[in-house]
């Protein structure tokens, strides 16, 4: 069943609640001061800023994978030239030195690319969480 109620970070660290999935950059700070500890990744590798931490996969959980990612999404019916200028914009952004060190000290892997590549990546997670949500009979309460 799924959390429901209260922030998951105050809830464990207040003992409500034993152990939460979160993202590393939610609880960092937490793991750094020791008001917390890392059980396992859900990536494919290792994380850069916790590397004693395992995977999932290296703890026996071969098909657990459930990476955060962030996108930049327009309005359907957005001109096609300004799509293009988003994401040159984008690109260049992330491909800055200050940006990609800023990003990947807070654990972030900078990826970047076309607005195709982009919805190719995102019709595969939406297939891959589609299936977990079918499978499992989650429903909105």
């Amino acid at each position: 069943m799924p959390y429901k109620g209260g922030e998951l970070n105050t809830d464990l660290l207040a003992g409500r609640t034993d152990m939460v999935f979160n993202n590393q950059l939610g609880v960092m700070s937490f793991i750094r001061a020791g008001q917390m500890r890392a059980l396992g990744v859900a990536s494919d590798q290792r994380s850069a800023l916790l590397p004693e931490v395992p995977t999932m996969a290296e703890q026996g959980l071969a098909d657990f994978k459930a990476d955060v990612w962030w996108g930049v999404m327009a309005r359907a019916g957005t001109p096609a030239p300004v799509l293009q200028r988003i994401n040159q914009i984008v690109n260049d952004v992330l491909r800055a030195p200050e940006v990609i060190k800023r990003l990947e000290a807070q654990g972030a892997s900078v990826v970047g690319g076309s607005a195709a590549q982009f919805a190719q990546f995102f019709a595969a997670e939406r297939a891959t969480w589609q299936k977990v949500i079918t499978d499992a009979k989650i429903r909105i309460d």
